[in-house]
């Protein structure tokens, strides 16, 4: 510890730096606004990627840009737990996929990211077939359903924890 706990009138302040990496989170000082960034979260490494002027919103427990042309929906049919859309047809397509891949970095981790975007640039065109394909969570216990697209759209479905797809298909 850098500096010292104080004793003033019966209570104890200690410093909230201390206190936060103690507890596994990270701390930032912005000495320009004079402002301290605690940050806790566990799940994928946005440091540094999420800017701090309020452009960044969370949906259904994902983070996206504010201004994002992609599609999240909570779902409670009991086996999808969250659906991610992008389309072809929609302005920016490059802009949706990296709004997509900074969604599940923040929510899983920069790998299963990274290979959801590998599958996912297979889609050059509104007419290019994608195929489906199911991605494994250890972390979370959830399969992560990319599925098969012959038209503008993907759709990337999330399951409940602990839901075994049949895969066989």
């Amino acid at each position: 510890m850098d500096t010292e706990a104080l004793l003033k009138e019966d209570r104890t302040f200690v410093p909230v730096r201390f206190v936060s990496e103690g507890l596994g989170a990270r701390v930032d000082w912005d000495s320009a606004v004079r402002t301290v960034y605690i940050d806790t979260r566990e799940k994928g490494d946005t440091k540094g990627d999420t800017p701090r002027n309020g452009s960044i919103i969370e949906k259904y427990g994902y983070l996206v840009p504010n201004d994002t042309n992609i599609t999240i929906a909570k779902s409670s049919n009991g086996i999808i737990e969250t659906t991610l859309h992008i389309s072809v047809l929609r302005l920016d397509f490059e802009k949706q996929i990296e709004d997509l891949v900074f969604a599940i970095e923040s929510r899983f981790s920069k790998d299963i990211a990274n290979e959801i975007e590998k599958h996912v640039r297979q889609k050059k065109s509104r007419w290019t077939h994608l195929p489906e394909k199911y991605i494994y969570v250890k972390e979370t216990n959830q399969y992560i359903w990319i599925r098969e697209s012959q038209t503008d759209s993907i759709s990337i479905e999330v399951m409940v924890p602990g839901y075994v797809p049949d895969t066989s298909e």
